[in-house]
């Protein structure tokens, strides 16, 4: 039995930028993520260890928020898909990283990607 496991608007704080300007200060960036995987064992079990734990993957996009510069959104979210595809049991993610403040005139900039197995 396939099932997505995911969150929406994960707040992180993250230097990101293509302009100087965007480099004084750490920016908020927001991550809505889902991922693919197999709910037969977890669904029985009713164990966390058989099932991808959103908790670990928000800890591992915190990580490289904090740890990591970016000039653009789609580094950012390409660095974090190839850290969660490794993950057990992930088959399949899609990413939305969106920037507010990114644009006059827009509420958000924003990239999505996902990729599978």
């Amino acid at each position: 039995m396939q099932g997505i496991v995911g969150f929406e608007q994960f707040k992180l704080h993250c230097f990101i930028g293509a302009y100087p300007e965007e480099w004084i200060a750490k920016q908020d960036l927001y991550v809505d993520l889902r991922v693919r995987t197999n709910f037969s064992r977890c669904v029985v079990t009713d164990e966390l260890a058989d099932t991808v734990d959103y908790i670990v993957v928000a800890n591992l996009l915190k990580e490289l928020a904090e740890a990591g510069r970016y000039k653009l959104l789609e580094s950012f979210a390409e660095a974090a898909l190839s850290q969660i595809m490794r993950l057990r049991g992930v088959e399949w993610a899609w990413i939305r990283v969106s920037k507010p403040k990114a644009l006059i005139g827009a509420q958000t900039g924003f990239v999505e990607l996902e990729r599978s197995v």
